[in-house]
């Protein structure tokens, strides 16, 4: 069989990245043959897209192109940037294949790009969209939402990484998408087991995300705790990741006089390993899909303090296997943590119940029902 994957992720490696390689992986591996399309980062290529693009039949670069949905100004900026890039995708048309994926870092990368929803248009063969991350709030343009809609309805399939970020699709496209199936991200984890409790008395709360606050919120989480009730109380910040705002959240880290307190750890190859240090996970986030740091942290055992947002509390029921914030925003995450920290004694019990939903609801192989769903 001969499959195209394309990826709508232009600039960085993040957890969007790690199903739809691990299709083209599994796919390879059972003899297909396999035509990937990424976009051209000028030799900087994360390992796993320079290890698959030695190993595939076909790579296509693709350069990068700009969508505005703002004013006539931004929206004729762009218009210009993406002439100076002409490009096809005659190659794809030359490879044939008998089916595609598209991973979307972003809910509607697919319909905004002029070139992939164009061919999409015309392609006679299934083809299929894998959604990572969609925001709750906000909507499209009238002109953006039928593009969407047209997408997303000849698409044999859409996979969505949560039930919230389809339900927040269709009310976005004023639109039911009955081709809908929701799938999980693999995991950065050697194994499944528990991860034995920290018994330091100091409370470590971990952030695991890449330092985008637009997205992530580390600087929300950094004001709330230079609060007055936090002073006296024993505990410590660890940031794990790593992305454009550090030097930002490093200053702001020093802005509220919390050097003493915040500790920069930078990437963690082995998750397991911060779960064995730290007793809960504080995510804070403005938007997302679901995240995999929270997974991880549930598998290992921990409770987590989430902002209600995506896919976060299909996983986190609030109050028994972790605690949820009404909003990102300072007063009602603020809160959901006072809470937390009321009941940090029953931490290690609510830990467990975590660990035990994830054992009991997660797929640990996606990345084999996609191709399942994609190839029969």
């Amino acid at each position: 069989m001969k499959i195209t994957l394309i990826t709508t992720q232009a600039s960085y490696w993040g957890g969007s990245e790690v199903l739809w390689t691990q299709v083209a992986e599994y796919a390879l591996s059972k003899g297909d043959q396999v035509q990937i399309v990424i976009y051209d980062q000028k030799g900087n290529l994360h390992p796993v897209l320079n290890e698959l693009q030695a190993k595939v039949s076909s790579c296509v670069l693709l350069r990068n192109f700009v969508h505005s949905s703002g004013s006539a100004v931004q929206k004729a900026a762009a218009a210009v940037k993406n002439k100076l890039s002409p490009e096809n995708l005659d190659a794809i048309s030359a490879f044939n294949p008998d089916c595609i994926l598209v991973s979307q870092a972003n809910n509607f990368d697919a319909a905004f790009h002029p070139l992939i929803s164009s061919f999409l248009a015309t392609f006679s063969k299934p083809f299929y969209l894998l959604s990572q991350f969609n925001v709750d709030h906000g909507g499209l343009s009238y002109g953006d939402m039928e593009k969407a809609c047209n997408t997303f309805a000849k698409a044999k399939l859409v996979f969505f990484v949560s039930k919230r970020n389809k339900d927040t699709t269709e009310r976005q496209i004023a639109q039911a998408v009955n081709n809908a199936k929701v799938i999980d991200n693999p995991l950065n984890l050697r194994d499944t087991a528990y991860v034995a409790y920290p018994e330091n008395d100091v409370i470590n709360f971990a952030s695991v995300a890449r330092f985008d606050v637009n997205f992530k919120g580390q600087d929300i989480l950094l004001q709330i705790l230079s609060g007055n009730e936090w002073e006296t109380r024993e505990w410590k910040l660890n940031f794990y990741g790593s992305g454009d705002d550090e030097r930002y959240l490093k200053k702001l880290t020093a802005f509220y006089e919390l050097t003493d307190k915040v500790e920069f750890k930078g990437q963690v190859s082995d998750v397991r390993e911060i779960w064995k240090n730290n007793h809960a996970l504080l995510m804070p986030s403005i938007a997302e899909g679901k995240p995999l740091a929270l997974e991880e942290a549930m598998v290992c055992g921990r409770v987590s303090v989430v902002s209600d947002v995506a896919g976060n509390t299909e996983l986190v029921d609030d109050g028994v296997n972790g605690y949820v914030a009404s909003s990102f925003l300072p007063g009602p995450f603020s809160e959901a943590l006072e809470r937390a920290w009321a009941e940090r004694s029953q931490w290690q019990h609510k830990g467990k119940l975590a660990h035990e939903k994830m054992l009991h609801t997660l797929d640990f192989s996606p990345h084999i029902t996609i191709y399942n769903t994609i190839t029969k």
